[in-house]
């Protein structure tokens, strides 16, 4: 059951992200799935009692009600703020990290995902612990019904953007789709300390296909909303050797491969998850 509150969450991001066409990404009216503008709460301590955070990483030097804050934001009102600590560790398997897992109500065959994500000046997934791991961070996942692995946006070999989805032990043709490009490394992400916006949808597309999109852009220029153009990449997988899943839930944060060597943040804006059966393109940017 969904609870009254993601409702009511859920309702209020729609008119506040464009449900009406009239907002950044547009497209027509639709119902979120799951989604957040994070309106409702009142604290922290409100947040984490209603929307609770988890975390990667096996440090114990850390806990979720240090690192994870409900912060005012000019764009959007309220914003989330997760802390990824200095970690002087020298042991632990890799980098302490809040994230926050949200499962669907039920299993879609087409899930769209849109979230705001902003990063504090000198964010990095550069860390010293362990030797020899790759500086890696994953910022978003969908995740499969029945199969490991995932759709994802990362960050690897320091700056680099990771796009791309695939299912744990099951084998396809590939190919690019149309227009896809790709997202070769960040820019002024982790700089600029503006808030950026990435839309993932994965459809599938039959019994054994499936098609994967990912548009980003930056969505504030000088903390006032100036949405830029949209860059986009995408994948389909055709002829696999077993079923292709469905969507069953998503990921905001995941595994930071590295330890933190200071204090850093990423703020999560509004972020909604809608049924592309129902509204086949809820923000105007086109399957």
């Amino acid at each position: 059951m969904i609870s009254r509150r993601a409702v009511a969450a859920g309702l209020a991001l729609v008119l506040a992200c464009g449900g009406d066409g009239s907002g950044p990404g547009g497209g027509g009216n639709y119902q979120t799935v799951v989604g957040d503008d994070w309106s409702s709460y009142t604290n922290s301590a409100d947040l984490l009692a209603n929307f609770g955070w988890g975390s990667t990483g096996a440090s114990s030097l850390f806990t979720v009600a240090q690192n994870v804050h409900l912060v005012s934001d000019p764009v959007f009102g309220k914003a989330v703020e997760t802390r990824q600590p200095l970690d002087t560790s020298t042991t632990v398997c890799c980098g302490w990290s809040p994230l926050k897992f949200v499962g669907f109500p039920a299993n879609l065959n087409k899930a769209w995902l849109r979230a705001r994500v902003r990063f504090s000046a000198g964010w990095t997934p550069v860390g010293p612990i362990p030797v020899g791991a790759a500086n890696s961070y994953k910022l978003l996942f969908i995740l499969w019904q029945g199969y490991s692995q995932r759709a994802e946006i990362e960050f690897s070999n320091n700056t680099q953007y990771i796009i791309g989805f695939g299912f744990q032990g099951v084998t396809c043709n590939s190919a690019s789709l149309p227009g896809a490009a790709p997202w070769g490394d960040v820019t002024t992400e982790w700089t600029d300390e503006e808030w950026w916006e990435y839309i993932l949808y994965y459809e599938k597309t039959g019994s054994t296909s499936a098609r994967q999109r990912f548009w980003k852009r930056q969505l504030t220029v000088n903390g006032a909303l100036d949405p830029q153009p949209y860059e986009f990449t995408g994948e389909e997988k055709t002829n696999c050797n077993n079923t292709t899943p469905q969507a069953r839930a998503i990921n905001l944060g995941a595994n930071k491969n590295k330890t933190t060597p200071a204090d850093q943040y990423i703020y999560w804006g509004p972020f909604e998850v809608v049924d592309g059966a129902q509204y086949p393109n809820p923000w105007g940017v086109g399957p």
